[in-house]
């Protein structure tokens, strides 16, 4: 149930998106219908959120449901033009919106979690937002584990950038690149060294793309446990996952035969 759209019903307005969008609505409606919508997420919020008539203290709460409606209302952009510290003055969890949202503007995404002194629960949002500039995700590997290990989750992850997770001191950070579906085969085969840790080599088990020869490999050369995790991957991989064994005619030949 609709709270914003029961609230407009009992002021005698129809339920749809151009009353929430219409600036010229009694102030009281519009708080009363902001309100509501910063209690529960709602499609219709997203409109109320862009409407110019929202002042900006009513604006800033409801980064909480719609931060892409919120940060593109003129309001908000107004505030960030004309206000010294606009930004900085949002509380953390605002910043945390603003840095996980997909297709967010990357110049916002920049200001809350573009340096080392801004919060890590935020940081963490951006590394593993695909909509992060570029520029950010490669710099996040010198930042706090805890940043890497987001990004080692960023579906824009690119080659380079594994690479250099997958070299990474903290076990955590190599364990959630373990999972990425987009791995790059050559980093299966480093992560399943008998060298690797033990958490890292059972996480390659759980990748979707993991192959089966991969998987042979962690059954022949792991701990017990990690073997056990190794043998049932194996035996719930499907046909599809499965390595096709060469045709008989394909097989090397018997070396107990002279060759003709």
């Amino acid at each position: 149930m609709s709270l914003i759209g029961n609230m407009l019903r009992s002021h005698g307005y129809s339920d749809c998106p151009s009353v929430c969008a219409d600036p010229t609505m009694p102030p009281d409606l519009l708080v009363k219908l902001v309100r509501c919508a910063e209690q529960l997420p709602d499609p219709r919020g997203h409109t109320l959120a862009a409407n110019p008539a929202v002042p900006i203290d009513l604006l800033v709460p409801l980064l909480r449901h719609y931060p892409l409606s919120v940060t593109q209302n003129p309001v908000f952009r107004i505030a960030l033009a004309t206000t010294p510290g606009f930004i900085e003055s949002l509380p953390e969890f605002s910043h945390r919106q603003i840095a996980s949202s997909e297709g967010m503007d990357q110049r916002l995404i920049r200001m809350v979690a573009g340096e080392r002194r801004h919060s890590v629960w935020v940081r963490e949002a951006a590394a593993q937002n695909p909509s992060c500039p570029m520029a950010m995700l490669e710099d996040f590997p010198r930042h706090a584990w805890k940043v890497r290990r987001a990004l080692a989750n960023n579906p824009q992850l690119t080659e380079s950038l594994q690479r250099r997770l997958a070299q990474d001191q903290k076990r955590h950070v190599r364990e959630q690149l373990a999972v990425h579906p987009n791995l790059l085969p050559e980093l299966f085969k480093q992560l399943s060294e008998p060298t690797e840790h033990r958490f890292v080599r059972m996480a390659l088990l759980r990748n979707p793309n993991v192959p089966q020869s991969v998987v042979e490999r962690i059954l022949a050369e792991g701990t017990p446990m990690v073997r056990e995790a190794a043998r049932f991957r194996l035996d719930t991989m499907t046909d599809q996952q499965r390595e096709p064994t060469p045709p008989t005619s394909e097989r090397t030949h018997d070396d107990s035969q002279p060759i003709r």
